[in-house]
């Protein structure tokens, strides 16, 4: 099982295809953002929770369900839950428009 590490060699881009988006959210800052759900659609299906931040939320938030998408470097974000029911699911997020291809 792979596990998701904090610092990556290189460029490197997550593709899935986007199943959920929760409604957009306001941060105690006052900024809004994007909480998104990918899937690999393969086997047992994987999911990667997306955060979408800044520009990236302004410029991407109507995209419609079921569209295929990489994600450019990504940062990966810490667990905040130490749940059983999201063992090996990864949390990443992006805050560049030019980070998120259709």
């Amino acid at each position: 099982e792979y596990k998701a590490r904090k610092e990556t060699e290189g460029d490197w881009v997550t593709m899935g295809v986007l199943y959920y988006k929760a409604p957009h959210k306001t941060s105690s800052s006052g900024n809004e953002y994007s909480i998104w759900k990918l899937t690999d659609l393969k086997g047992e299906i994987k999911t990667v929770t997306v955060f979408l931040f800044g520009q990236a939320h302004k410029s991407h938030w109507k995209l419609p369900l079921h569209k295929a998408v990489g994600l450019l470097n990504p940062k990966i974000m810490e667990d905040r839950q130490s749940s059983q029911s999201n063992k090996g699911e990864v949390t990443i997020c992006i805050d560049h428009p030019d980070k998120l291809l259709e």
